[in-house]
């Protein structure tokens, strides 16, 4: 036997159980969910797929996840996931697992005991990686172990702001090699949860929750990171040395949500010059947005003689803005004015509205709230408006 599938169903409450394997041939497909195998055994190696789900205690050590993936250099699937936690009902039930709280057993160890002691992992093969919730020491070592040069999806549920600023290469590299396969991303920022999300905007941008998915692969990203609630200048700037490391040549969606939180620090988008459509939503507010957007910036030679004014974001052709606070309150009248002169190309006087000259913006698209009509020309192009 080379091949190896097994799963639970989470609808029977019974107990976690560890398969026996006798010596035989290696595996080279395991696929295991709610139960756990015998880690050191040496059937676990020269894997070709690795799917390890809805284990709750007999979870394989770090050094042990290492060993099975340094013994399988032809490995083309990994995910690991739901391994050390529980849900808090597992119970006969309707729920789908991802509508169910879940909770670590014990708290995370520290991972750099193992770092230290763990040589790179080398898989030339690997097409998909995918690490959902496991513990933090077994997701921090093999985001910084994994050598993947192939690699056409990665996703990861949550990720410190802290591993983030140590700006590790491998991990750069691991996110650089599906980012340069797709033709757009997105980052999504909420307020509420501190959560920053760098997905694709097609293929696969989520951890998928189905048994042997791996039949049907699919490139894609989906990286999670915790922004935290203190030092966020720092951490934002930590995000700007990632997104330039992985060297991001397409172009990038950039949507803001939530009222209330720490903010998206505008100034932000002075070194993130790939930004072509921002959209906000649940009442973010928008005038800082709006007021940085309608700043000049200077753009010097190569002698440092001032050469010519441009804008930040200055390939922005989508802005969908929503209504920034519940009673739907406009922002001041001299930053809209400010912006709809500098980016929509419009002269708004007390007298009269004209378009003065073309913008990316004007010949994109341009979505705002409905309050906002009053500043604006009736007949714009491509523009609409949202209650």
């Amino acid at each position: 036997m080379t091949e190896l599938g097994i799963c639970r169903s989470r609808g029977i409450q019974s107990p976690e159980r560890r398969i026996k394997l006798s010596a035989g041939a290696r595996l080279k497909y395991v696929d295991v969910d709610g139960m756990s195998l015998p880690w050191d055994t040496p059937r676990l190696a020269g894997l070709r797929v690795v799917q390890l789900s809805g284990i709750r205690d007999d979870i394989p050590t770090v050094p042990q996840i290492v060993n099975m993936l340094q013994a399988s250099p032809q490995l083309w699937w990994l995910l690991l996931s739901y391994l050390g936690t529980k849900y808090d009902d597992d119970s006969d039930s309707d729920t789908t697992n991802s509508d169910r709280p879940l909770q670590h057993r014990a708290p995370p160890r520290d991972w750099t005991t193992y770092k230290s002691k763990i040589s790179k992992i080398h898989l030339p093969n690997l097409s998909t990686m995918m690490l959902d919730h496991i513990p933090d020491d077994m997701k921090y070592v093999l985001l910084t172990s994994i050598e993947a040069p192939k690699c056409e999806c990665l996703a990861v549920d949550s990720i410190n702001i802290s591993f983030i600023q140590l700006r590790n290469r491998i991990f750069s590299s691991l996110l650089s090699s599906p980012i340069r396969r797709s033709t757009h991303m997105s980052l999504l920022y909420s307020r509420i949860t501190g959560y920053l999300c760098i997905h694709s905007a097609s293929g696969r941008s989520e951890i998928p929750n189905d048994w042997i998915n791996y039949i049907e692969e699919s490139p894609g990203f989906d990286v999670v990171v915790n922004m935290g609630r203190t030092n966020l200048g720092t951490a934002w700037a930590s995000i700007t040395d990632l997104l330039k490391s992985v060297g991001i040549t397409k172009p990038v969606d950039l949507k803001l949500i939530g009222s209330d939180g720490p903010n998206f620090p505008p100034e932000i988008l002075g070194d993130w010059p790939f930004i072509t459509g921002i959209e906000t939503g649940d009442h973010y507010n928008a005038e800082g947005l709006l007021e940085y957007l309608s700043r000049p910036k200077t753009v010097s030679n190569s002698n440092g003689e001032k050469k010519s004014l441009e804008w930040y974001c200055a390939d922005l052709d989508k802005l969908i803005l929503g209504n920034w606070t519940r009673g739907g309150d406009l922002p001041p009248q001299d930053t809209l004015e400010q912006f709809f002169q500098t980016r929509y190309g419009l002269d708004i006087t007390k007298k009269t509205q004209t378009v003065k000259k073309k913008t990316p913006l004007q010949e994109g698209k341009l979505v705002l709230p409905s309050k906002i009509s009053q500043f604006v020309l009736d007949d714009f192009p491509v523009l609409e408006y949202v209650d």
